[in-house]
C-alpha cells in the first residue's frame, strides 16, 4: 500500500512538472509555421532584448529626449498609418501588441496565387498568455464595432475565431481576420485557408514551410556562418518581386508601363531572395551592424559563359582592389561610394532592356546609330569612342550646399578611363554639336557646362539659425536651377550635379583635406575590414550627420515632400499614397525640432562592405557611436 501510494504521488509530481514544462516550452519559431509562398518576413526573436539594445543606443537616446517627443509622437502617428493600412483587416494596431510577446514576433507577407495576399502576424506569448487573451478580447470588440460576422470553431484541438468584414466599396469579396493561440502562439492572419494550414505546421516535422524556401535557407545561413556566436536582434527576408506583387495586389492601383514585369523579363528574377540579421548595440562601439545576402545564384537558363540572361547580364561587379577614396576625393563629403562594374559589359547588356522598355525591338541600336549618323547630333561612335574607353572602377560621393533647398544635395559620378585622351576627344565632339553646353577653363582642366533651359523656380531657401531657434518663415525666391557638367581629369570621366562640385573635385588639395586622410573614414575603415578583410566589390561609407541635415531641415521647414535628396525620395516614397507624379502633403509638423546641432551628436559615421560570391552578394556594415575613440 505505501509503495502505491508513493507511485502515486511520484506520478502526479511528474505529471506536474511535465506539465508545467509543456506550458513554458520554447513556441515553434515562425519560420516553421509560415508557408514557401511567404515574400516579405521580419523576425524579432526576443522583443524585449530588442527594446533594451534599441535604448542603449544614441538614436534610441535621442529619440527619448523630451526635445524629440512631439516629432517622435508625429513619426510613430505615421507608422501607426502605414500599419493600419496593412493590418487593418487584422483589427491590430501598432501599440496593441506591447506587453504580449514572451519571446518572437514575426510579421510576413504571404502570395500563395496570383488572385490572393495576406499578411500573418505571430507572437510567441510564452508566459503571457493573460496579455495574449486581454489582446483577442480588444480584437473582438474592435471587429463588433466594425459590424464583422463572427465564427468560432474547433480546428485540430484549437479554437479558430474567424471574423468577416462587411464588403468595402470596390471590394469583390469580404475581408477575414481569423485569430487562434496554439502551443503558445498567437496566430493572426486575414485568409482562413493560411491559417488552417500554419495550424496544421504545429504537429510533426513539415517541410512545406519559409524554412525550407531554398532562398530563405541560403540568406539565414550565410548570415549565420559570419555572426558566429552573436544571436541576431531582427532577422528579415524577402523575395523581391515575389513581394512588390504581393503589396501591388493589396493596392489594386492603376499603373503604366509596368516595371516590375519589364525586369522580370530581362533575366533579374536571377535575384530569388534578399536577407539577413540586424544587431545594435554590439559590443558598446556598433550602434548597429547588419549582414545581408542578396542571393543569385547561376541563372540555369543563361547562355554557356554567363551567369544571367539577357540585361541581367549587367550585374557583374568583380571583387578587386582596396577601393580607398582616390587623392582628388575631397574630404568634406556627406557620402561615398566605390564600386567595381564590367561597364563594356553592361553596356552591351542593356540594349535588351532598353527596347523592352519603349516597347519595340532594336530600338537601342537605332538610338546608337542615330547618335553617330544624324547631323544634329553628337556625331560619335557611342560604342567605341566612349564606352570602350571606360574602366571598371566607378565612384560616387555627394555633399550639400548652403543655404539648403529640396536640390540642395550635390553629386558627383565618376568611371575611371583606359584612354583619357580618346575619351577627352569624344566629349569635346559630342558638347561641341550640343547648343545646350558651353565649354569651361578651370584649374587647366576643360568642363563642359550642361545649361538647364528650364524656367526659373520658386525655390524656398533654409537659412540655418543658430542653436534653439527655429525655421524662419518661408521666402519664396527665385532661384535659378542647377548646371550639371562633364569633365575627363585624373584618368576618370566625370559627371556632376552642379559645376562648382565638379570644380572642388578639379581643385589640388592637401593631404589634410582628402576623404582617405580623414580621422572618421579611417576608424571607420578599420572596422569595416575586420568584418570584410581582403578585396570587396564595392565600398561605402557615410557620414549619417551630414547624410541627414538635407532632410531634417526640409521638415523642419514643412518641406520634405519636395526633397530631391536621394534620402528624402526614399521617405516620400515610403510615407506617402503610393500614387505617381502626386506630391504627397507633409503631415509631420516639424516646426517643434530643435536646431540640427543638437541631433548632430546622435549620428555617427557608418560604413558597409559588399564582396561579390558564388550565389550572390553579402554586405556587411556598422555604424558608430558618435563617441567611438
Amino acid at each position: 500500500m505505501l509503495e502505491r501510494k508513493a507511485f502515486s504521488a511520484f506520478a502526479a509530481a511528474f505529471t506536474s512538472a511535465a506539465l508545467l514544462v509543456t506550458s513554458s516550452q520554447a513556441a515553434k519559431p515562425s519560420e516553421e509555421l509560415l508557408p514557401l509562398t511567404t515574400k516579405g518576413y521580419v523576425s524579432v526573436p526576443d522583443v524585449q532584448q530588442f527594446d533594451t539594445s534599441w535604448e542603449k543606443t544614441q538614436l534610441g537616446q535621442l529619440a527619448a529626449d523630451p526635445v524629440m517627443k512631439p516629432f517622435a509622437d508625429d513619426i510613430r502617428a505615421q507608422l501607426k498609418k502605414k500599419w493600419g493600412a496593412e493590418y487593418e483587416g487584422l483589427g491590430l494596431t501598432f501599440d496593441d501588441l506591447k506587453g504580449v510577446p514572451g519571446g518572437e514576433v514575426a510579421i510576413a507577407r504571404i502570395r500563395p496565387d496570383s488572385s490572393r495576399s495576406a499578411v500573418a502576424v505571430l507572437v510567441d506569448v510564452t508566459d503571457h498568455l493573460p496579455q495574449a487573451n486581454e489582446l483577442l478580447e480588444k480584437i473582438d470588440a474592435s471587429m463588433t464595432e466594425k459590424k464583422a460576422t463572427k465564427a468560432v470553431k474547433d480546428v485540430l484541438g484549437s479554437q479558430v475565431t474567424t471574423y468577416t468584414l462587411p464588403l468595402a466599396e470596390g471590394e469583390k469579396s469580404p475581408r477575414q481576420a481569423v485569430f487562434f493561440i496554439n502551443d503558445n502562439v498567437l496566430c493572426g492572419v486575414d485568409d482562413a485557408e493560411i491559417a488552417n494550414e500554419i495550424l496544421g505546421r504545429f504537429s510533426g516535422e513539415p517541410i512545406d514551410n519559409l524554412a525550407h524556401l531554398p532562398a530563405y535557407r541560403a540568406v539565414m545561413s550565410r548570415a549565420a556562418s559570419e555572426a558566429g556566436e552573436l544571436a541576431p536582434e531582427l532577422r528579415w527576408f524577402l523575395e523581391p518581386f515575389g513581394y512588390v506583387e504581393a503589396v501591388r495586389h493589396r493596392s489594386q492601383q492603376e499603373r503604366g508601363k509596368d516595371m516590375l514585369k519589364i525586369l522580370q523579363s530581362q533575366g533579374f528574377e536571377a535575384v530569388q531572395g534578399i536577407g539577413g540579421f540586424v544587431n545594435m548595440y554590439v559590443e558598446g562601439k556598433y550602434e548597429l551592424l547588419h549582414r545581408t545576402m542578396i542571393y543569385a545564384p547561376q541563372d540555369k537558363d543563361a547562355k554557356p559563359g554567363d551567369k544571367y540572361q539577357l540585361a541581367a547580364r549587367m550585374l557583374d561587379f568583380p571583387n578587386q582592389g582596396d577601393l580607398l577614396p582616390q587623392p582628388w576625393v575631397p574630404r568634406g563629403l556627406a557620402t561615398y561610394v566605390s564600386f567595381n562594374w564590367e561597364t563594356r559589359k553592361a553596356f552591351e547588356s542593356v540594349g535588351t532592356l532598353v527596347d523592352a522598355i519603349v516597347g519595340e525591338e532594336g530600338v537601342f541600336e537605332e538610338i546608337i546609330a542615330s547618335l553617330h549618323d544624324d547631323e544634329n547630333g553628337p556625331q560619335i561612335d557611342l560604342r567605341n569612342d566612349l564606352v570602350a574607353h571606360l574602366g571598371t572602377r566607378c565612384t560616387v560621393f555627394s555633399d550639400y550646399e548652403l543655404p539648403i533647398s529640396p536640390k540642395c544635395e550635390r553629386m558627383v559620378f565618376a568611371v575611371e578611363t583606359t584612354n583619357a585622351e580618346a575619351l577627352a576627344a569624344t566629349i569635346s565632339k559630342a558638347m561641341n554639336n550640343d547648343p545646350d553646353a558651353r565649354e569651361l577653363k578651370f584649374e587647366g582642366y576643360q568642363i563642359w557646362e550642361i545649361i538647364d533651359q528650364e524656367e526659373e523656380l520658386p525655390t524656398v531657401e533654409i537659412e540655418l539659425p543658430t542653436f534653439g531657434a527655429q525655421p524662419e518663415e518661408k521666402k519664396e525666391e527665385k532661384k535659378k536651377l542647377p548646371n550639371s557638367a562633364v569633365c575627363v581629369a585624373h584618368g576618370q570621366f566625370f559627371i556632376a550635379t552642379h559645376v562648382e562640385f565638379l570644380k572642388k573635385v578639379l581643385v589640388s588639395t592637401k593631404d589634410r583635406e582628402k576623404l582617405a586622410n580623414s580621422y572618421d573614414f579611417q576608424l571607420v575603415m578599420k572596422e569595416v575590414d575586420a568584418l570584410a578583410a581582403g578585396e570587396n566589390c564595392s565600398r561605402i561609407f557615410s557620414r549619417t550627420d551630414e547624410e541627414y541635415r538635407p532632410t531634417y531641415e526640409l521638415i523642419r521647414a514643412g518641406r520634405m515632400p519636395e526633397a530631391e535628396t536621394m534620402l528624402g525620395k526614399i521617405l516620400n516614397g515610403l510615407l506617402g499614397e503610393g500614387k505617381e507624379g502626386e506630391l504627397r502633403q507633409q503631415r509631420i509638423d516639424g516646426h517643434s525640432l530643435p536646431d540640427f546641432e543638437m541631433v548632430r551628436r546622435y549620428l555617427g559615421p557608418a560604413g558597409i562592405a559588399i564582396h561579390a560570391e558564388e550565389n550572390g552578394w553579402f554586405v556587411q556594415g556598422v555604424t558608430l557611436s558618435k563617441e567611438t575613440p
